[in-house]
């Protein structure tokens, strides 16, 4: 008898696993802390707008074909897309580390006015090499115009930020198809240049925009919960 009390001594003392806690997938922000109002739409557009500059700015690679019809040296055509590319690739990652550190309104600005320069220059260069140059100071343009992507996350509420997403990432869309038609008409009937002069007015825009209309303050959310 006294051993079966210890058995049920023994099994009553044994530790409840406790069950885990599954934190919410989106944190909660408590109320009347944060209100959308025109400005964050504004900031929203003006921001999804410096997404378009990086995503138009090779719209003018569908051309490259009558650049190189225009100036010659056809062995140097394929750095005229790839200089772009890779200057984007080389230095997004550093930018979007050094924005996360010093706030990423400024450095969207200064890489949108770098693009009007690295655009007017494409637009009106006299050599397939200035065309690179260009290339060069567009695609280091763009890998600060694409912190325009997660600015937005940052001006909107938890619950609005995947439609701020959607918003950025359709207007990006129509960026390209706008451009790529533009490019061709541009083409057909004046010449290749004012599609650079395009993305020149894009990256002015986008300047202004965001030079105007974003103040990137992150809203107020609640600290996630310990799992």
């Amino acid at each position: 008898m006294a051993d079966g009390d210890k058995v049920s001594i023994s099994h009553n003392e044994m530790p409840v696993t406790p069950e885990p806690t599954i934190s919410p997938l989106v944190e909660e922000e408590p109320a009347g802390t944060y209100q959308v109002r025109w400005k964050t739409l504004m900031a929203v557009f003006a921001l999804s707008m410096a997404n378009c500059c990086a995503a138009i700015a090779n719209t003018t690679n569908t051309i490259i074909h009558f650049q190189v019809m225009d100036l010659g040296d056809a062995g140097m055509q394929a750095w005229i897309s790839n200089a772009n590319l890779l200057v984007t690739l080389a230095f997004g990652p550093v930018l979007g580390s050094l924005s996360d550190r010093f706030g990423k309104k400024w450095f969207i600005v200064i890489a949108s006015i770098i693009g009007i320069v690295g655009s007017v220059v494409s637009g009106s260069a006299k050599s397939i090499t200035t065309i690179i140059i260009g290339n060069i100071l567009t695609g280091l343009a763009n890998a600060g115009c694409i912190m325009g992507v997660p600015a937005g996350q940052e001006v909107t509420p938890n619950k609005l930020r995947p439609w701020t997403m959607g918003f950025s990432q359709t207007m990006a869309s129509c960026a390209v198809i706008a451009g790529t038609l533009g490019a061709g008409a541009f083409v057909k009937y004046q010449t290749w240049r004012w599609s650079y002069y395009l993305n020149a007015f894009v990256y002015g825009t986008t300047t202004v925009l965001v030079t105007c209309f974003t103040i990137l303050r992150p809203p107020p959310c609640a600290a996630s919960s310990p799992a």
